[in-house]
Order: structure tokens, then C-alpha cells, then sequence
């Protein structure tokens, strides 16, 4: 079996498990606005935390999603490789939510790309094993609604998180030169504190996705 047909049936079996419920919470959890309450708090704790890092730190959270979207859009019209849900081999037996199906090209995945390079930067910044845990698990679940509502293979997705985590990295050592440069590093996590802020703000979104999810599910085509 070749790779891209391996790709075709994986993503044709991970697609096929879903439900009203899933419908819900995946087109919600697939857009960024839906985890303002998150990103609010994530920046929050990374100010108090990092203290005069922390504008350069804004800086290299914009160039990683910069870098990301960016490369991932002229990977997109160069390898013009349809998406799923517009590759008539294999569409029709795709689960679709609201007609949704992206645009016309899709590897490589900017979802997983942004989501899985600030991540890893990120983590590498605070050094907490819990936001680690927390950015980590944001990044797949942003990336496996991109497989749920069946606008991306899973090699679409593996390769966006390849280049988002070499991006993340290669941004946290840009920026950890600066940093020493211009005399602004500060530490982690002190012994006395910890990112339980984050934590609750984390299951909180989640609960209120979930909480939207059961309120829109009916109302999706």
C-alpha cells in the first residue's frame, strides 16, 4: 500500500467516528475565537511570570504564527494537493460538518503548524511540566478537528506539526539570544508559584465548548 493511500484510509477511519455531540465541540474548538478565554490568561500568566521578557515575547509568538501560516500557505499552492473534503475519490465518504470544507489545497495544515509551534515555544519559555501539559494537549486537539471535519489527512497534519515545532524551537533559541543580548532574562516558574490560573482557565473553555456544543449541535447541517 503506497503512503498517500495509507493516509486516504486512515483519515477515512478516524473521520467515521463522530456524533451530534462531537459535530458540536469540533466546529467550535476548530476556531481560535473560541479559545479567547484561554489566550487571555495564557498571556496573563507569561507577563507575571517572565516580567520584562515579556514583549519579546509577544514578538516571538507573532513570528511563530507568522512563519507558520505563511510557510504553510506557499506549501499549499506549491504541492496542490486537494483536500479531502474536495477530492471527489474519497469525499463522499467523508462526515462534513456544516458543509464545511475548507479551502482548495491543503498540506501542509497551518492549524497544527500554529498551534503545535506555540506550544513548544512556549513551553520552552516558562519551563512547567503543567502549562507543557496544558499547550500540548490545546495543540491536539486544535489539530484533530482539522481530521473531524475531514479537511485534512493525518500526513497533512504530522508535517504541520514537524515544521510548527521546529519553528516554535528555532524561535524560543532566537529569542533566548536577544533576551541575554538586551539583558532581559528572567526566570521560570519560582518554587512559591504555579500556573493554576491556566489550569482552571483551560477546563473552563472546555467546558464551555462543551456547554456550546450541546446548544449548536442541532442547529449544524
Amino acid at each position: 500500500m503506497s503512503l498517500i493511500q495509507w493516509d486516504k484510509d486512515l483519515l477515512v477511519s478516524l473521520n467515521a467516528h463522530h456524533s451530534e455531540f462531537w459535530d458540536g465541540f469540533m466546529w467550535m474548538a476548530t476556531d481560535e475565537i473560541s479559545w479567547l478565554p484561554f489566550f487571555t490568561v495564557l498571556l496573563y500568566t507569561i507577563y507575571k511570570t517572565k516580567g520584562k521578557e515579556f514583549f519579546l515575547i509577544l514578538i516571538a509568538i507573532a513570528l511563530t504564527v507568522v512563519v507558520c501560516d505563511q510557510v504553510a500557505g506557499i506549501f499549499k499552492d506549491w504541492i496542490a494537493r486537494p483536500r479531502p473534503s474536495r477530492e471527489p475519490e474519497i469525499m463522499e465518504q467523508l462526515h462534513i460538518v456544516n458543509n464545511y470544507r475548507g479551502g482548495k489545497y491543503g498540506y501542509f495544515s497551518a492549524h497544527a503548524a500554529n498551534t503545535f509551534g506555540l506550544a513548544v515555544l512556549i513551553s520552552l519559555m516558562m519551563r512547567n511540566w503543567l502549562v507543557t501539559g496544558i499547550m500540548i494537549l490545546w495543540a491536539a486537539i486544535e489539530s484533530y478537528t482539522r481530521i473531524y471535519l475531514g479537511v485534512h489527512y493525518p500526513l497533512d497534519i504530522l508535517t504541520g506539526i514537524v515544521f510548527g515545532s521546529a519553528t516554535g524551537f528555532g524561535l524560543y533559541k532566537l529569542h533566548a539570544y536577544m533576551a541575554s543580548r538586551l539583558n532581559l532574562k528572567s526566570p521560570g516558574f519560582k518554587a512559591d508559584k504555579s500556573p493554576g490560573l491556566l489550569l482552571f482557565t483551560f477546563l473552563g473553555n472546555l467546558f464551555m465548548l462543551t456547554v456550546a456544543s450541546e446548544a449548536i449541535s442541532d442547529f449544524l447541517l
